[in-house]
């Protein structure tokens, strides 16, 4: 848990650092008359741009110490909020290591980003910047950065299909690197993809809005560099969210498809969470209940089966066949009414087992014999039904008196109902601490968990969607201030304020759909790539895309894009004509 916070804490600051590098762009850009004078009366290149990473400095210890006040509160509160009788609220730990590590990331961080803008800087000559309005920094299609960008794109698209198709042992390292290169690439080359994507878009804003949807288009591709800054944090969410989601998906299409096929008994007998430790016993009374078949999973464990390492699961051998689907590729499974015992195929093709192979069974240490394998079945090493050894009851009560029941599988005369169910349940004893599941519950029960950990994926990569958010804001709010005599100029040709306000909400759409667009791209190819490294060990595994979840994704962005635009827009209409349209 540790790992996963600080890597999604990692993600954050990656996005952060966009917002802070392209403030700091908009910042110099708006100082660069003022930086030209202190460089025109003496002030030599290292002074300024000294002076420059001096305030990102102090920016970002100011910036640390309130992060650090404000997550010290954070994880008070959620300590409290989370507290039960059970499990009481632990003394709040807040090491050295924490807050030196917060300062130094929080102070550094601020200072890097500010870098590239206050070099791109000092590289204008300062006669050139006295004299220009407003220095333009296009984006030119054949720098050696769209080259690199390009190249990295390829290299990294090219790493991660190889090891998505050859799933050999280092794929997921090769689609990771891969994927880290891809992602890279794109950000690079979002300024050059941000014209064709608004040129693409331009003409459905034209027959919803004429005027102001051309003005917006021309603003946002005004300064690509600009917009693709602030595309860039979004488009990383994006990646994750719907990366998530596709694996979140396709996983969840597997557990089902598995329960459906596995299980063919009614129902599932469990103890409820954190209730007693079930026993063979614990089936005794389901002998009464007439037209009944059923079988206890007894896991015994601490076995070593031909030198390796495995837990036997007892079964009863005359109705197990009725309650579990084996998929047997060799033998019968006849074999465990003789006392042999069957084998999940990929135990047995790790091991070197076939059928009628005899190997001697020894468990802790002292108790020792063989076991005769009868049959290999399918099986899926992740399912948690079908066990990887199969043996009759008897054998693992010769070695253990005491097995773990996992699950009791009951099959009643006539299938399933709420009389079946409430029979079951009455042949138990009423026992509150055992839950009676049909194969609906299972499915639910099994999809819940994989649920319950997107949610928290999704929650912890919010943080990264509100600070994309706030770039999105601050681009607008400093496009405005930058452009606040032509929106004057605007308002006096006699566009309304409402007309004002429709332009830079369409930016802000623009922002946000170009982002969500390259995010769900990207998140969808990475969602591809590792679920692919997974069908070789969890059979039936295939790729799901959840368009539903997907077009929320882009949804929530275009949402939260929206809303940031909203105090930029205000601005904007507010702006004072006749100061607007004098200044210089």
């Amino acid at each position: 848990m540790s790992q996963i916070l600080l890597g999604f804490a990692a993600v954050a600051l990656f996005v952060a650092t966009f917002l802070i590098s392209n403030t700091f762009t908009m910042l110099v850009g708006r100082r660069t008359r003022e930086l030209a004078l202190m460089r025109a009366v003496g002030a030599s290149r290292r002074q300024v741009r000294r002076v420059l990473l001096t305030e990102s400095l102090v920016i970002g210890a100011v910036a640390s110490a309130a992060g650090l006040a404000l997550g010290t509160g954070v994880a008070a509160l959620l300590q409290t909020l989370f507290a039960t009788t059970d499990t009481p609220a632990a003394a709040l730990v807040l090491t050295p290591g924490t807050v030196i590590t917060s300062l130094l990331v929080g102070t550094s961080l601020p200072m890097v980003a500010a870098w590239l803008p206050t070099r791109r800087a000092m590289g204008i000559p300062p006669v050139a910047a006295l004299g220009a309005a407003e220095p333009a920094t296009p984006a030119r299609t054949g720098s050696l950065r769209t080259g690199l960008c390009a190249a990295l794109v390829l290299t990294g698209t090219a790493a991660a299909v190889y090891g998505a198709l050859t799933t050999g042992r280092d794929a997921r390292t090769v689609i990771g690197l891969g994927a880290a290169l891809t992602v890279t690439g794109t950000i690079g080359l979002i300024p050059l993809l941000a014209r064709p994507f608004v040129a693409l878009l331009r003409p459905l804003l034209t027959r919803l809005h004429p005027v102001h949807g051309d003005l917006a288009a021309r603003n946002t591709v005004r300064d690509p560099r600009r917009t693709g800054a602030t595309a860039a944090a979004l488009a990383i969410a994006l990646t994750l969210a719907s990366g998530l989601s596709v694996l979140g998906a396709s996983a969840s299409q597997y557990l089902d498809r598995a329960t459906t096929h596995d299980f063919t008994a009614d129902y599932l007998v469990k103890p409820a969470e954190g209730a007693m430790r079930m026993t063979p016993a614990t089936a005794e009374p389901l002998k009464k209940l007439p037209g009944t078949t059923f079988s206890p999973l007894n896991q015994s464990t601490a076995y070593r089966l031909a030198g390796t390492s495995s837990v036997l699961t007892g079964v009863e051998p005359a109705t197990i066949g009725r309650l579990l689907r084996y998929d047997v590729v060799e033998g019968s499974l006849d074999c465990l009414a003789k006392g042999q015992i069957a084998v999940a195929d990929f135990k047995a093709k790790a091991a070197g087992w076939h059928v009628g192979q005899t190997l001697p069974l020894q468990r802790q240490g002292d108790q020792r014999g063989s076991v005769t394998i009868g049959a290999i079945y399918r099986a899926d090493e992740q399912s948690n039904l079908l066990p990887s050894v199969t043996a009759p009851d008897s054998l693992v009560a010769r070695y253990d008196s005491t097995p773990h029941t996992a699950g009791i599988l009951v099959a009643v005369d006539g299938g399933t109902s709420r009389t079946a169910r409430a029979d079951v349940t009455r042949a138990l004893g009423d026992n509150p601490a055992l839950a009676v599941l049909d194969q609906a519950d299972i499915r639910a029960q099994d999809s819940g968990s994989i649920g319950d950990q997107l949610n928290v994926f999704y929650a912890l990569l919010s943080m990264a969607l509100v600070i994309a958010a706030l770039g999105i804001a601050n681009t607008l709010a400093m496009s405005v201030l930058e452009r606040r005599k032509e929106i004057g100029t605007l308002r006096a040709l006699g566009v309304d304020r409402a007309g004002v306000t429709r332009m830079i909400r369409l930016e802000a759409l623009l922002l946000g759909a170009l982002g969500a667009t390259l995010g769900t791209v990207l998140g969808v190819f990475l969602g591809w790539a590792l679920g692919r490294t997974l069908q070789e060990s969890v059979a039936g595994y295939t790729l799901v895309l959840p368009w539903g979840r997907l077009a929320l994704g882009v949804l929530i962005a275009l949402a939260g894009a929206l809303l940031a635009s909203l105090w930029p827009a205000h601005r904007a209409a507010r702006v004072d004509i006749p100061a607007a349209t004098t200044a210089p």
